[in-house]
């Protein structure tokens, strides 16, 4: 798993302020964070071996990442750790719908160079994901995936999207599993229908096309046929932050356990459900059980 981790400031508030105005928030708190870390964790605790590649601080916070990873059997030993660095952070307003605005405080998170990825570190790997990183550092991981026949699954987030095409498409020909949100779909194919940006992101390169579409599912693109899975059922939305992270944790672990793409994208869904039901980004990262018990109550 190649991305970041870092500490989330999250303000619970009754609704986000109007330009110049000001909310008082109910409460505010400290999680673990980022989407590589998010990921690593909910593989992790969805019963399968999985180790982060990333970077944090010599700080506290940096200390209490790592704690957080051994905690959800995530391996640490090619973590690095930057010597007077400030681990990132981000600070994340939630509004009493769920919905979030976040603001990116930088620091420490991101391996710096491709020297920096240890091959060790891929041998034996099945699934190679990667998310935020720096581009050639990417390409690196995508390349010792290669060589040992792992999948690479790319879940750029908004950030990576943000770069040109041009630059991009090295990385997406390497690609097996590309997993996006319907807004960075469009953004990266120049298509407004998801349906239609995920056939011609098909073109690119990647064999299997996921495009998240929030309460409405996903769309599964592969061997040039679409399907849709549906989303499963939440009783009350407390926080979105980490439901793509959730999901792509999900998909990536059903992969592992031997299911299909239809059915590991379900197993995506389900865990994206149970996440947003709580608060924090790793807050209601699914275990195995939780999962197979969505799936039997929604088959039922």
């Amino acid at each position: 798993m190649l991305g970041a981790a870092v500490v989330d400031i999250v303000a619970r508030v009754p609704a986000f302020p109007q330009v110049d105005g000001i909310v008082l928030a109910d409460r505010v708190d400290h999680y673990p964070g980022g989407s590589g870390g998010n990921i690593a964790s909910g593989i992790a605790r969805l019963g399968c071996r999985t180790g982060f590649l990333g970077k944090v601080g010599d700080d506290d916070q940096g200390r209490w990442l790592t704690d957080k990873f051994v905690e959800d059997g995530v391996i640490t030993r090619w973590m690095k750790i930057k010597p007077g660095g400030r681990t990132a952070s981000c600070f994340i307003a939630v509004d009493q719908s769920g919905q979030r605005q976040i603001y990116a405080l930088g620091g420490t998170a991101l391996l710096e160079s491709p020297e920096e990825i240890d091959a060790a570190s891929i041998e034996g790997c099945r699934i190679v994901v990667i998310t935020d990183a720096y581009l050639d550092t990417a390409f690196k991981a995508a390349q010792l995936a290669a060589a040992q026949r792992a999948e690479v699954l790319f879940a750029p987030g908004g950030l990576m999207v943000s770069i040109s095409m041009i630059a991009l498409e090295p990385l997406l020909r390497m690609t097996d599993v590309l997993v996006v949100s319907q807004g960075e779909a469009r953004t990266l194919s120049g298509c407004g229908n998801p349906e239609n940006a995920a056939a011609a992101l098909e073109k690119i390169g990647p064999k299997v096309i996921i495009v998240t579409l929030g309460k409405d599912g996903a769309l599964l693109c592969m061997d040039n046929h679409l399907h849709h899975i549906p989303s499963f059922p939440v009783s009350k939305i407390e926080d979105t932050t980490g439901a793509g992270d959730a999901f792509v944790s999900g998909v990536a672990a059903g992969r592992l356990h031997g299911m299909n793409w239809i059915d590991a994208v379900r197993v995506g869904c389900a865990s994206a459900a149970n996440k947003i039901a709580h608060t924090g980004a790793r807050g209601g990262l699914a275990c195995w059980n939780d999962i197979e018990l969505a799936l039997q109550m929604t088959s039922a």
